[in-house]
């Protein structure tokens, strides 16, 4: 078994012989509707806070922070309520302004009992924002100052697992960077946040990244957009004129978006397996993290509020919604209001979400989604035997076998998972969406992947 192109196996470089730049693309993926929720350039409206939110200390694939405010405490909105601890702990601010409750725990859909700040806001709860869009320059010109800004206002990568943005920038500080890319994609269908903060926002990410590339004095910076939107194309395209940037147009390709495809699709360059873009010499940046540094550098607000799509059957207003951290899944859906009965709330995309245990699970700086399903358009798979279509295999990006993984799972033969390269899943969820068998495809292979990252 080897993997496909975007991977380069045992750290060797996979040479493509005569294969034109612009014809760049993987073997496998599946090209998936999407669904567009608004009419373009429709604002984001903001969720008001709920008169309580309980605010997790742990917003990403790390550890926690320590809590810094003590009950009885009156806060103001972007506070710090949660400090970093460690190399792997991020800073939490206080989305609103109120009164600290309790030190407590809250369920989120990574973990049902993590530690959390329980916040009553006051009335007075919002700061007030400027969302102007300008193509303005950020005042720091050191990468390791912007880095350090990212650290301060929490700001995640937004990434699964997801680490913090000064992270992500330190590494390409240390090891270089060529290439720098705007990803402007659906990372799924009904994940569309970044694509629309990008049409409405795309000056201010333009200079941001700018001054990024010109901090880590990268050779290019690149906007990927998808080819089949016009508008946002000819968008990007005005906005970058008379500026050393390229939009880089490519196929609605679902997982397109996946850093790995996304650095090959536009440098050619591969990444080790196990590893990130950023150690190849190329930063894939996501649009949101780049908005809440350059509000970070400019105002120093932290970032405190995620865009969510929230969608589904079950919802009567879908769209994207701004929502304060810490914001209960139910406080949500009171807002978007509920067409029918709710079977089923799920955190993520209809490929890869994880159904919450609780509606009383809260936002974090991960959610990119809230998906409710109905109990007309709920199914659960019911597996049965694998009639051997190799169906999983044709889909996957890299080239895996998920049967096998599924096999190695079932015996839990480690031996052999490893010999299958698991640690080039990209936990796309595309090989259970192909089975006719209904297997848990995704589920073996993801399993195995963090099983091969924590015995490297």
């Amino acid at each position: 078994m080897t993997c496909h192109l975007p991977y380069d196996r045992e750290g060797a470089t996979i040479r493509i012989g005569g294969m034109v730049r612009r014809s760049r693309s993987f073997q496998g993926g599946a090209y998936l509707p999407v669904d567009r929720l608004r009419p373009v350039g429709e604002p984001i409206p903001d969720l008001p806070p709920a008169a309580k939110l309980v605010v997790p200390l742990l917003q990403h694939d790390g550890e926690a922070a320590e809590p810094v405010v003590e009950v009885g405490q009156l806060i103001e909105a972007g506070q710090l309520i949660g400090k970093a601890t460690g190399p792997t702990s991020m800073n939490v601010h206080a989305p609103a302004a109120g009164t600290v409750t309790a030190i407590t725990r809250a369920a989120t859909a990574a973990r049902t009992d993590g530690p959390a700040v329980a916040i009553e806001t006051s009335q007075d709860v919002t700061q007030t924002e400027d969302k102007a869009d300008r193509l303005s320059s950020l005042a720091p010109t050191d990468a390791a100052q912007l880095a350090e800004i990212a650290d301060h206002a929490g700001i995640t990568d937004f990434r699964r697992p997801g680490s913090g943005l000064g992270d992500q920038l330190r590494l390409v500080i240390t090891s270089g960077v060529g290439d720098i890319i705007i990803n402007g994609l659906p990372h799924e269908p009904l994940v569309t946040a970044g694509r629309e903060l990008l049409r409405q926002h795309v000056g201010t990410v333009l200079a941001t990244a700018m001054r990024l590339r010109d901090a880590l004095h990268a050779e290019r910076l690149w906007i990927a957009v998808d080819k089949s939107d016009r508008n946002l194309i000819n968008h990007c395209r005005q906005a970058a004129h008379g500026h050393a940037v390229r939009v880089a147009a490519l196929a609605n390709k679902y997982p397109q978006a996946a850093p790995v495809l996304l650095a090959w699709a536009v440098t050619g360059r591969q990444t080790p397996i196990g590893r990130q873009p950023e150690e190849t010499g190329v930063l894939v940046l996501e649009v949101e993290p780049l908005l809440a540094l350059a509000e970070a550098a400019r105002t120093h607000r932290p970032m405190t509020h995620r865009v969510v799509n929230v969608v589904g059957p079950a919802v009567a207003r879908p769209g994207l919604y701004r929502i304060p951290v810490g914001t209960s899944f139910t406080d949500v859906l009171r807002h978007a209001g509920l067409a029918r009965s709710v079977a089923r709330i799920i955190e993520g995309g209809p490929l890869t979400g994880v159904a919450v245990e609780t509606p009383d699970a809260v936002v974090t700086k991960q959610t990119a989604a809230i998906l409710v399903m109905n109990h007309e358009h709920e199914r659960v798979p019911v597996p049965g035997p694998c009639i051997r279509c190799g169906w999983c295999q044709d889909a996957c990006p890299v080239g895996l076998d998920p049967q096998m993984l599924l096999n190695a799972a079932e015996r839990d033969d480690s031996a052999l998972a490893r010999s299958l390269q698991p640690g080039a899943c990209l936990a796309c969820g595309l090989c259970s969406y192909v089975c006719p068998a209904e297997l848990p495809l995704s589920q073996a292979a993801i399993r195995w992947k963090e099983h091969a990252a924590h015995n490297v």
